[in-house]
């Protein structure tokens, strides 16, 4: 039968709901965040269990059901973890349907929203998200800055060699071949063990 919400305390649906991502038990996941969301009318809380939601159903590959639950998370007045976590996934949602323009505009809000320090894979994602936004939109000077910014603030063996490498890309583009043979020097520099090294090697030739 259906367990009464009122019998568990929030805290611990929330890491029963977190323990459940862990452990890939995403149904599991998906069923304490409802309970959680049952049981609690404080913006914070509706919004960790709508982003915890958004969280399963986005690790089980259901975008669509993953997109609504992570808006929902993001129109409630609340600014938890999951408020720029929410935006930065429908960011990249909505770059996968080739929405560049909306994509950008939940990227800028993820960006803004994870200001703090703790957040700042999310922020990083965020630029990153940012700069292949502008890439599809032509821009190259905005997609070359953004990208440069990853590398800056972040240590990644996987977005940072990507980005140093479209921060290149975009660099030729603009005929800045000075800064784009800085950003694949760096490249080499930091992760020599990349493959982006063999790719940016044959960025200069194009």
């Amino acid at each position: 039968g259906k367990l009464p919400a009122e019998k568990f305390a929030p805290g611990l649906l929330k890491w029963l709901a977190e323990y459940g991502m862990e452990n890939k038990l995403f149904d599991d996941s998906i069923k304490a965040s409802r309970l959680l969301l049952e049981k609690v009318d404080d913006p914070s809380w509706k919004q960790t269990a709508h982003g915890l939601t958004g969280r399963a159903y986005y690790a089980k590959g259901d975008k669509n059901a993953a997109s609504d639950a992570y808006g929902k998370a993001l129109e409630l007045k609340a600014n938890t973890v999951y408020a720029a976590e929410s935006a930065l996934r429908l960011g990249e949602i909505e770059l996968e349907k080739k929405n560049p323009g909306v994509a950008h505009d939940y990227f800028e809000k993820a960006a803004r929203m994870s200001a703090g320090e703790e957040q700042l894979a999310i922020r990083a994602r965020a630029y990153f998200g940012l700069g292949h936004s502008a890439k599809l939109l032509n821009d190259n000077d905005k997609a070359s800055r953004y990208f440069m910014s990853v590398a800056v603030l972040y240590d990644d063996e996987l977005l940072v060699p990507e980005s140093l490498y479209e921060a290149a890309s975009a660099f030729f583009s603009l005929h800045r071949d000075e800064d784009a043979g800085k950003a694949v020097q760096e490249l080499k520099d930091r992760y020599p063990g990349s493959p982006w090294v063999a790719k940016a090697g044959s960025l200069a030739k194009q």
